[in-house]
């Protein structure tokens, strides 16, 4: 009798459907489950951003990545006075800093790697303030 209180009970409607048609537990809702190869989406961006392109750059041809020619366009557009771009090439510039800074405290490195970890990190401490320089 309680079963039959029970159904009495159940509101049915949107979000509610009849109590036989919800899914059983230990039951999947979707029991084939993701076909084999599908991509999701940072996949087929990753994918996108890897891919080479044929560019002329500096009046030579290259083959650069989507991910390079993005930053290259940025940088053009930070040149050409566009203060958005100027200040996302420059937020990027200091997460490239930032990620050797973490690796200067690993101390598994060799001695040449922290010589070309700490010229690298010279290199890049000295260029934003060359690049606000030349905007």
């Amino acid at each position: 009798m309680a079963d039959d209180s029970d159904k009495c009970n159940y509101e049915v409607g949107y979000g509610k459907p009849p109590k036989a048609n919800q899914f059983q537990p230990g039951t999947s809702g979707n029991p084939k489950g993701r076909r084999k190869g599908s991509r999701n989406l940072k996949d087929f961006a990753r994918e996108e951003l890897d891919r080479k392109q044929r560019v002329t750059a500096d009046g030579k041809m290259r083959s650069l990545s989507n991910r390079e020619i993005i930053v290259l366009a940025q940088i053009n557009k930070a040149r050409k006075g566009d203060s958005k771009a100027f200040r996302e090439i420059l937020a990027l510039d200091e997460g490239l800093q930032a990620d050797v800074e973490k690796h200067m405290g690993r101390t598994d490195l060799s001695p040449d790697e922290r010589k070309i970890l700490e010229a690298h990190l010279a290199y890049l401490k000295n260029k934003p303030s060359e690049a606000g320089d030349d905007v």
